[in-house]
């Protein structure tokens, strides 16, 4: 790959890594805020579990297109590795298509709530974040997981013999 490639495939990579690691830790944050206030306080912070469940959904989606990166996606090698090498390319190729054919569906999906999301301005019941920008952080990541699993396809991370992941 051309190196300018190669350093803006580096960059996506420390961005993914820190809103992934931000997601996280704001997940354990409110979770652990939310059950001491109950306990220890006897107050409730109610925004807290639905925030969480947002960075829950976003920090699973980001990962998993941080892991198209690197070919780690629910794959079969088991049977895979029953074929002959030529039909194993085959069934690389096939993947490829089938795996860019369903998150290009869910990215027009996501697409879609997105925009009926904007157009309506439903927003949510106790931090009153717009849905658009829950759904738009979804769209992203499955923008996202398009781009890395190309990537990753030619960086050779979904063949069968494919070099060991760091």
């Amino acid at each position: 790959m051309p190196p300018a490639i190669h350093v803006l495939g580096d960059l996506l990579d420390r961005i993914e890594k820190a809103i992934v690691v931000f997601l996280i830790g704001g997940i354990v944050v409110l979770v652990f805020s939310g059950a001491l206030s109950r306990y220890a306080f006897s107050y409730s912070i109610a925004w807290s579990e639905e925030l969480a469940r947002f960075f829950f959904l976003w920090g699973a989606l980001f990962g998993a297109a941080a892991a198209c990166r690197y070919g780690q996606h629910g794959g079969i090698p088991l049977l895979v590795d029953k074929f002959p090498p030529a039909a194993q390319r085959w069934v690389e190729r096939l993947v490829l298509v089938g795996m860019l054919s369903f998150l290009g569906y869910l990215a027009w999906q996501s697409l879609g709530t997105t925009g009926r999301a904007w157009s309506t301005g439903q927003i949510s019941m106790t931090t009153k974040i717009p849905i658009w920008a829950v759904n738009l952080g979804m769209l992203i990541a499955f923008c996202l997981a398009i781009l890395r699993t190309i990537q990753g396809y030619l960086a050779g991370a979904y063949r069968i013999d494919r070099p060991v992941v760091e």
